[in-house]
């Protein structure tokens, strides 16, 4: 055990005696070489962290429009006119719930027609459920996302986008607003 600890010893200090004489002989080459180690090293660890931040961006942006990997969508259609959607809830939950699956959406298209200061005007609308942003990363800009308590409430919440917003007159958060749907539904 001596032998080898005087070995590695001498081995270390051998390397450091050696690379003080070549740095007090040659500053300006040791120098440079050091310089130039250096300036690798940052580019190499520059190019890896956008490469690192690009491939990010690129599966958050992904993940906006399809949802986060392993995303299962199912679509049901009927062929003699509307589907039950009481049966359809309830055969969608049970699924989630047999699958022990965490997070899940349904989503609806559809048309609302909404009562401004200027008129009624119809709605692109979009129906989803709570995990509908977590799944596929939405954030909001203002306000809030739905949750769980929402349920409960006696006036349904909505999140609406910029030009609904600016044609609300864009009122404080605070002050509660609310938008008048029109129709049976």
């Amino acid at each position: 055990m001596k032998q080898w600890l005087a070995r590695v010893t001498s081995n270390v200090a051998g390397t450091v005696i050696e690379a003080w004489q070549e740095l007090r002989i040659h500053r300006l080459r040791v120098i440079l070489s050091l310089i130039g180690v250096g300036v690798a090293v940052c580019a190499l660890t520059t190019v890896v962290a956008l490469g690192a931040i690009a491939e990010q961006t690129s599966r958050e942006v992904n993940e906006r429009y399809s949802g986060r990997p392993a995303t299962l969508t199912a679509s049901i259609f009927g062929s003699e006119g509307p589907v039950d959607s009481a049966v359809t809830d309830e055969a969608w939950i049970a699924a989630m719930d047999r699958y022990e699956i965490d997070y899940w959406s349904r989503n609806g298209y559809g048309s609302l027609t909404a009562q401004f200061v200027d008129g009624a005007v119809p709605l692109a609308t979009q129906v989803v459920d709570v995990d509908f942003a977590e799944i596929h990363r939405l954030r909001v800009v203002t306000g809030s996302w739905f949750t769980e308590r929402d349920v409960t409430r006696l006036a349904p919440p909505i999140v609406v986008n910029e030009k609904v917003w600016d044609r609300l007159g864009r009122p404080p958060i605070e002050s509660n607003p609310t938008l008048q749907l029109l129709g049976e539904q």
